[in-house]
């Protein structure tokens, strides 16, 4: 009987082993009551484990949002300094156009030409000035939606001539 006690929270072990060779009342008696201490520890296990999922859970639900916040902080830091750099890369192209129409030839050939890079120059600086890059990149999607296969054509022509350039290139620093 003293075994059975002691056993008491062992559960379905102790309900097998129990007092077996007594077949009293009382012996029986307390392996049965053994056997539902068992079965209430064991419940209370799975409570303890379905409350330590739910922790787990609510942890991992709380790293994914700092992650997320992260990433979304990070993202605005990012396109903030595209857009910076965008207005600063515009700058230096409008800066550029007026450094060739000073330096231009004021008459002839040269100087038409001239005008006409610096006037494009200029017209490109005030076009990434006021879009910046993100209006940019929405202006060549619209492009090449509307035109597919020219699209395509001058990237695979881009496409080979740089292979080609690139080969040449690398044949001519190549000593035979």
């Amino acid at each position: 009987m003293a075994e059975t006690t002691k056993n008491k929270g062992m559960g379905t072990q102790n309900q097998n082993q129990g007092n077996a060779g007594q077949h009293d009342k009382h012996g029986g008696g307390q392996g049965g009551q053994a056997g539902h201490g068992g079965q209430s520890n064991q419940g209370s296990q799975a409570g303890s484990q379905q409350g330590t999922m739910a922790g787990v859970t609510h942890f991992a639900k709380d790293a994914a949002g700092s992650i997320s916040q992260a990433a979304s902080n990070a993202a605005s830091t990012v396109a903030n300094q595209a857009e910076n750099a965008a207005s600063t890369v515009a700058g230096g192209i409008q800066s550029l156009a007026g450094s060739i129409r000073e330096n231009a030839p004021s008459t002839g050939m040269l100087h038409s030409a001239a005008e006409s890079v610096a006037g494009t120059l200029e017209t490109s600086g005030r076009y990434l000035e006021q879009e910046g890059f993100s209006g940019m990149m929405d202006d060549m999607t619209a492009m090449v939606r509307r035109n597919p296969i020219p699209c395509a054509l001058t990237c695979v022509g881009v496409g080979f001539i740089l292979g080609w350039v690139l080969t040449s290139s690398s044949n001519s620093s190549r000593s035979y």
